[in-house]
């Protein structure tokens, strides 16, 4: 075992598949790069969730009331529950300790996304990259004044669209409309707009197009980056394209660039299965910065 040189306490805040899989990778792996690292609290809203998954002797980790977080000290809290808990509690946490938010959905509204930030004076505000490829990329781009227009698309199936009213009738209305007509395309398009207002109608699903759309927000709103959000027939894999396109230069070029990311999934998973990893890196990676926000 390498020298522990020291402790990083980590508070949970989301329960579900994805905070799951961190608990339980801190837990078998406590000590990486010298850092060791310990369960401060966690917290979901139906604690017996918890409960029912961790032996006896770890229950005391277990937060009934997440407005008591400050009684269980953590260096870093992470968020991976639902956009309204950013809502309600993401000046709190980043006032007391670092801040990873694993829903950026919470930011496509400017208002919170002010008050947050702000409050990350003495503590960092970080947001997981999750599916996301090049955010420090895109967020680089938008400082140079090189980004115009942003466009990400995301594929999956209609299984795993957990999408609200009215999004969710629309949804139905085209899966019912293919089978009156005897049609099974291979995919097929749901939403084409801007990200601010998928956010609220998809926020578990979009997180991806969240995060892209605050890496570019120097030089693009929410408003102004687009996204599509397309059901799949053929597959159960999350795919995501992202498109960056710089301004027309005088000669008639322009900077584009294309990523394509394919994510193995389980049929209905709103997380695919590279992405849990993607987020315990973050986990790793979210320290060392002592105010602001940034990507990890």
């Amino acid at each position: 075992m390498s020298e522990i040189k020291r402790v990083r306490r980590i508070g949970i805040v989301g329960y579900g598949c994805l905070g799951k899989y961190l608990v339980h990778q801190v837990l078998e792996k406590p000590v990486v790069d010298g850092i060791e690292y310990q369960i401060a609290f966690i917290w979901n809203r139906t604690p017996s969730r918890i409960s029912d998954d961790l032996p006896a002797h770890l229950h005391h980790l277990i937060l009934e009331d997440l407005n008591a977080f400050e009684q269980k000290p953590a260096d870093l809290i992470i968020e991976v529950s639902h956009p309204d808990i950013v809502a309600e509690f993401g000046e709190k946490f980043v006032s007391v300790s670092d801040f990873l938010v694993g829903s950026p959905t919470a930011f496509a509204d400017d208002d919170l996304t002010a008050r947050v930030k702000s409050k990350a004076t003495n503590h960092a505000l970080y947001v997981a990259v999750g599916a996301l490829w090049a955010a420090n990329d895109i967020k680089r781009l938008a400082q140079q004044g090189q980004l115009s227009s942003l466009i990400i698309s995301m594929t999956k199936p209609a299984a795993s669209l957990k999408v609200l009213a009215p999004l969710d009738n629309h949804l139905q209305s085209l899966i019912e409309g293919h089978k009156e007509r005897g049609e099974k395309p291979d995919e097929f398009v749901v939403y084409d707009g801007p990200v601010k207002d998928l956010c609220p109608l998809a926020p578990n699903n979009v997180n991806t197009m969240a995060t892209a759309a605050l890496a570019a927000s120097s030089a693009l709103s929410f408003s102004q980056v687009q996204g599509r959000l397309l059901a799949s027939n053929v597959s159960s894999e999350h795919k995501i394209v992202v498109e960056a396109l710089g301004p027309v230069r005088e000669d008639g070029e322009r900077f584009q660039v294309r990523v394509e990311r394919r994510n193995p999934a389980t049929l209905g998973a709103v997380t695919g299965s590279a992405t849990y990893g993607s987020f315990y890196v973050s986990l790793l990676q979210a320290q060392g910065q002592s105010s602001g926000l940034h990507f990890c």
